[in-house]
């Protein structure tokens, strides 16, 4: 993402452990989700295929307020499209270990 277009405060990126069926995520990413918020919580992780997400994928967690799918949205899903891409091209025991080990690989790479 840019600089110019980073996720508001108010916005949270969850690297996914385990998979998982979408609803079942937003239900435990927000606390007592309505109907609209897993509906707006669907659309902008709509990368998310078959309704189920998988080990190393990331998803955005938007206020629960959310209505309108927003420009840091939009990108953050077409980031998230790039980060499936790479996924594709490691084993399921590789995405697991991964998402096991972000925080540790996310504080090398910096």
């Amino acid at each position: 993402m840019t600089s110019s277009t980073a996720i508001p405060n108010n916005y949270a990126v969850h690297v996914v452990q385990r998979l998982v069926p979408t609803i079942a995520l937003a239900q435990e990413l927000y606390s007592q989700p309505t109907a609209q918020t897993i509906e707006h919580f669907i659309f902008v992780n709509s990368h998310i295929q078959n309704g189920v997400a998988k080990p190393g994928q990331v998803v955005l967690i938007s206020p629960a307020d959310s209505m309108a799918c927003t420009p840091a949205e939009q990108e953050f899903l077409n980031y998230a499209r790039q980060i499936d891409d790479k996924l594709k091209e490691l084993s399921f025991a590789e995405q697991e270990l991964l998402a096991e080990r972000y925080d540790l690989l996310s504080n090398i790479a910096k």
